[in-house]
């Protein structure tokens, strides 16, 4: 299940670093630039409960190859968008494979509760690696060969996973407590405010990821003068120094601080933005993204294992699908928040990431841990 998803996120993080200007080179609206950026996340959170229902009751599998087929289709459309609107077109179809909810329902259904943060942060190495090698491939690649490549190897990676899904991944028949699910469980869902302040983190979580994205290319490029093929001189440590804090700090939520560590999360994207805002060279810029971007990663496997954790069993799917909708309804407001702000200025824009890391903040002050959790 790690090579599955590490397969789809190196589909996506080819695409990332480089879709917001790639997106200038069709329009200067930068809300509809935000669109694009955002697109993927909005059907994301469409599907998440759908899909994390179906899951409950036709098993994971089934669903996780439906959506990378759907993903697939999107990425090859992409390759031939020509106009903004068949990009956002493109990135809206590729979004209809939600299938984050039923994977973590997957490694829920198959890890002990003890153990679950660790060996998702295990799980989020070869994730990260894979992340790594395609923010760093993606603006190399674009710049030699175009974006157009880096679709259509999206669409095949998708196609990939899909075969390997299908043949090496094996799951037992859904239970019979799956096929029971009763509409007051599901209520429970949505009734439950630990529950519910787990999803409004996740939300904070992906505006604050894709609103990183959508601003760093374009600052990048506009106020420091680099080529595509150098942002990874940027993002490669950004991305290590994530990957190095999201394993240490999910140890240390297995260890029973888990509020800490997303409270610890919410303090980086605020010193990293105001670092954002204050930073006059590239160097203290730079410095400064790292820490905002490692706050917003540390949460990422603490987050859906802290669901699984609170939800009761039988709905467990549910409970990651409302979950990750209300996440990628982040990415979407995250990407058109900044797209609404940028027409008065990059400060103006890093601003909302401040709002983002002060609101977190708050919110995880009235968090309980898991083991004291009713």
């Amino acid at each position: 299940m790690a090579l599955v998803v590490s397969f789809r996120i190196l589909g996506l993080s080819l695409l990332i670093p480089v879709i917001a200007i790639h997106g200038q080179t069709l329009t200067e609206s930068t809300i509809l630039i935000g669109i694009v950026v955002g697109g993927y996340g909005a059907t994301q959170a469409l599907f998440q409960i759908p899909y994390g229902i179906a899951s409950d009751r036709f098993g994971r599998k089934r669903m996780i190859v439906t959506g990378m087929l759907i993903f697939s289709a999107g990425s090859i459309f992409g390759g031939f968008a020509q106009t903004i609107e068949s990009l956002i077109a493109a990135r809206i179809l590729q979004g209809g494979g939600a299938v984050t909810a039923t994977v973590f329902a997957f490694i829920n259904d198959t890890i002990d509760v003890r153990h679950r943060n660790f060996v998702t942060a295990l799980i989020g190495a070869p994730i990260g690696i894979f992340f790594s090698i395609g923010v760093i491939a993606g603006p190399i690649l674009a710049h030699a060969y175009g974006i157009d490549l880096l679709f259509f190897l999206s669409g095949a990676l998708g196609f990939i996973i899909t075969v390997y899904l299908i043949f090496f991944i094996h799951e037992e028949s859904p239970s019979t407590g799956r096929n029971t699910i009763t509409r007051v469980q599901i209520g429970s869902v949505f009734k439950n405010k630990e529950l519910l302040k787990i999803d409004v983190a996740g939300l904070l979580m992906y505006s604050s990821i894709n609103a990183l994205f959508y601003l760093l290319p374009l600052m990048l490029a506009d106020r420091f003068g680099l080529e595509m093929n150098e942002f990874t001189y940027v993002y490669f440590p950004m991305i290590l120094v994530a990957i190095v804090l999201m394993i240490a700090f999910s140890k240390i939520a297995d260890k029973g601080y888990t509020r800490e560590s997303i409270m610890f999360s919410f303090v980086l994207i605020l010193a990293g933005s105001i670092g954002m805002i204050l930073g006059g060279d590239i160097w203290w810029f730079a410095g400064a993204a790292i820490i905002a971007f490692a706050g917003s990663n540390i949460m990422e496997p603490i987050l859906p294992i802290f669901v699984g954790k609170i939800a009761q069993s039988q709905v467990v799917g549910t409970a990651m699908g409302v979950y990750s909708t209300i996440q990628f309804s982040g990415s979407f407001v995250g990407a058109v928040m900044v797209g609404l702000l940028l027409p008065y200025g990059f400060t103006t824009a890093i601003l909302f990431l401040t709002a983002v890391g002060g609101t977190g903040l708050l919110l995880a002050f009235t968090m309980r841990n898991p083991n004291t959790t009713s």
